[in-house]
């Protein structure tokens, strides 16, 4: 199952119950998450890293909320490792055309969509080709005969760095830290197994 947050502050009104069995009707194949506060979604990805983390998900933010949601989603997509294929679902396009994330194709590739049946089309059409709607491009370099190096470009928008950046996530959350290694020598190595202790060297914090 793929998942789905539906973040609005009225998301239990009748008329949000009605359109939210409408997704579940046409999304058969996705798990659908609601929240009525942009920090209470947040929590619930937190709560729930095996969904969530390295994997990607959509997010469904109305318009009221649609800033704020933006706002802390910029900051947590650099601290943890999540990615989000983004829609605001708002009847008020024009109040959206101001905001740093309006036609951003990485903050909301989705758009702004006034009516159910847009969110659906774009969630189906997003799933065969997201990296493509999200600006993400593959790009192969020829470094001759001198080896890896440092490359620097020049980028205009959060969208060119959204690949580097997931994906320096991937690899930092893969790597053994020194801390790591320190607290398994020191707080179980040396406590658990005493008469190994003249096998075991004992490392220091740098």
């Amino acid at each position: 199952m793929k998942n789905i947050i539906w973040i609005d502050k009225n998301i239990n009104n009748k008329d949000n119950i009605l359109t939210l069995d409408r997704f579940k009707e046409e999304l058969v194949d996705y798990k659908f998450y609601t929240s009525n506060s942009v920090s209470k979604a947040f929590s619930l990805i937190s709560n729930n890293k095996k969904e969530f983390y390295f994997n990607l998900f959509y997010v469904i933010v109305s318009g009221n909320l649609a800033e704020n949601f933006f706002n802390i989603y910029v900051k947590k997509s650099l601290e943890i490792p999540i990615i989000a294929a983004t829609i605001v679902y708002c009847y008020k396009q024009k109040y959206h055309e101001s905001k740093p994330y309006y036609l951003d194709p990485f903050l909301n590739p989705g758009k702004i969509v006034s009516t159910y049946p847009e969110v659906i089309e774009y969630i189906k059409t997003d799933e065969c080709n997201w990296k493509n709607n999200m600006g993400i491009q593959s790009l192969n370099y020829d470094l001759g005969n001198e080896g890896y190096g440092d490359i620097f470009f020049l980028v205009n928008k959060f969208s060119d760095i959204a690949y580097p950046i997931y994906l320096g996530q991937i690899l930092n959350a893969s790597l053994i830290k020194n801390d790591d290694l320190l607290n398994l020598q020191n707080n179980f190595l040396m406590k658990y197994y005493q008469k190994f202790k003249n096998l075991t060297i004992t490392r220091k914090k740098y």
